[in-house]
C-alpha cells in the first residue's frame, strides 16, 4: 500500500509537454535556466523531454540530468523498445512510457484492446529488466472505458513501475468523474504511485488536478503558465495555490521564484501572460469598484483568497476610475501627500468619473493630479 503520509510531488512537464506547444522550441541554455527556477521553486520532478526526437535531444536531457538538482528528472516515451532503449541513454532517472489506452485513440493508431494487452504484456517485460526505475502513463485514460483501465491498471500493479500516470489527454475530465477515475484505480492498484496529468481543453485542467490531488494521486503533472497543446496543461502556479488557498494542502515553494519563472517561460516562449490570468497576471490584485476598495482597506483578505503580499511583494493596487468610490479617491491623494476629506472628495470623484466615462479607462495619475489642482467645476 501507498503510505497516506508521503507528500504530494509536483512533477512538471514544461520541457517536454510544454514545448510541444505549437511554435515552441527550448535552446539547452533555455532548458537549464527554466529548470535552475523550476529547482528554485521546489518542484520534484521535471520531464525534460523525448529522447527518441534525436540524438541532440538526448545529448541536451543528458546534460541536464547531470546538473544533479534536487528533482528527479524524467523523460517520456513510447511503449516501443527502441524508444525505451533511447531513453536509458539520456541517465534521467525515471522513463515514463506511454499506452494508448481509449478505443478512439487506439483507432486512429489502427489498433484495438487486443493489440493493447499485447503490447502491454511484452513492454512491460522488456521494461522490467531494462529499467531501473520507470513509469507507465495511459494516454486518453479520460476516455477509456472503465473495464478496459482496471485490466491495465491490474496488470501494471504485477511489473516493476512504481508508477501510473492518468492522462486527460484532450480535457474531456471533470472533477467529480476526475476524483472517481483517481479512486477506482487506486483500489485496482494500492501498491503504485497515481501520477494525475490534466489537459486544458475545456477550462478545468486546475480543478481537475485539485479533484486528483483531493481523491489521492500522488503526482501532480503540471506546465509553468500551463503551458501545452492546444488549451494547454494544468499550471504550476495556479494548482500551488490551489492546493494551498483551497485544498488546504500545506507545499513548501519559492513564490519568488516562481513569479520569475512565469515570466521568464512566457518571455522564451513569446506567448504574453493574459492581464486577468489566475495568480501571474498583472491584473490579480488590481482593484476599482468603490465597495472592494472601501472592504479591502479594512481587511486585506475581504475581496482577495489569499494576501496579495503573495503575488508582488507589495500589496493590493488600487486604480481610480468609473467604480471607484470617496474611500478609493481619498487614499490615492492621501498617498501623494495631498490632503482630501470627504466632503472636498466628492466633487472630485464626479469629475473623475465623467472623466472615465468619456475616455473609457481608468484615469493616469498625471490625469488625477491635474483634477486635484483644478478644482472648477467643468
Amino acid at each position: 500500500m501507498i503510505d497516506p503520509t508521503e507528500k504530494l510531488r509536483i512533477a512538471d512537464t514544461t520541457l517536454r509537454d510544454g514545448e510541444q506547444s505549437p511554435g515552441v522550441v527550448f535552446s539547452l541554455r533555455d532548458r537549464l535556466r527554466i529548470a535552475e527556477l523550476l529547482a528554485a521553486v521546489g518542484v520534484d520532478e521535471i520531464e525534460a523531454g523525448t529522447p527518441a526526437i534525436g540524438r541532440r535531444e538526448r545529448r541536451e536531457i543528458r546534460f541536464l540530468a547531470r546538473q544533479h538538482h534536487d528533482f528527479a528528472v524524467s523523460v517520456w516515451c513510447r511503449a516501443i523498445e527502441k524508444d525505451i532503449a533511447e531513453a536509458l541513454e539520456t541517465e534521467a532517472g525515471i522513463i515514463n512510457i506511454s499506452f494508448p489506452v481509449s478505443d478512439i485513440l487506439l483507432r486512429a493508431m489502427k489498433h484495438d484492446r487486443d493489440y493493447l494487452f499485447r503490447l502491454l504484456d511484452h513492454v512491460l517485460v522488456f521494461a522490467d529488466r531494462e529499467c531501473p526505475r520507470y513509469s507507465v502513463g495511459l494516454q486518453d485514460a479520460g476516455r477509456a472505458g472503465k473495464a478496459v483501465l482496471e485490466q491495465v491498471a491490474a496488470r501494471v500493479g504485477l511489473s516493476r513501475a512504481f508508477r501510473l500516470r492518468l492522462a486527460d489527454t484532450v480535457g474531456v475530465l471533470n472533477p467529480m468523474s476526475t476524483s472517481a477515475m483517481i479512486r477506482r484505480v487506486r483500489r485496482i492498484a494500492p501498491h503504485l504511485f497515481l501520477e494525475f496529468h490534466g489537459h486544458n481543453d475545456l477550462g478545468m485542467a486546475t480543478a481537475n488536478t485539485l479533484a486528483a490531488a483531493d481523491a489521492g494521486a500522488d503526482y501532480l503533472s503540471v506546465t509553468v503558465n500551463g503551458l501545452g497543446e492546444r488549451a494547454g496543461n494544468c499550471p504550476l502556479e495556479e494548482i500551488l495555490y490551489a492546493l494551498k488557498y483551497s485544498l488546504r494542502r500545506r507545499l513548501e515553494w519559492n513564490n519568488s521564484a516562481m513569479q520569475t519563472l512565469s515570466q521568464m517561460v512566457s518571455h522564451l516562449t513569446g506567448r504574453p501572460i493574459s492581464p486577468n490570468k489566475p495568480i501571474t497576471g498583472t491584473l490579480t490584485a488590481r482593484h476599482e469598484s468603490g465597495i472592494h476598495v472601501n472592504c479591502l482597506l479594512r481587511d486585506p483578505l475581504s475581496y482577495m483568497p489569499y494576501p496579495p503580499s503573495e503575488l508582488n511583494g507589495r500589496g493590493h493596487e488600487f486604480v481610480i476610475g468609473k467604480h471607484s468610490g470617496i474611500s478609493s479617491v481619498i487614499e490615492y491623494y492621501n498617498k501623494l501627500s495631498l490632503e482630501l476629506s470627504p466632503v472636498t472628495a466628492q466633487p472630485l470623484l464626479k469629475r473623475i468619473k465623467r472623466l472615465a466615462i468619456h475616455l473609457k479607462r481608468n484615469l493616469t495619475d498625471d490625469e488625477l493630479i491635474e483634477i486635484y489642482y483644478d478644482r472648477s467645476e467643468k
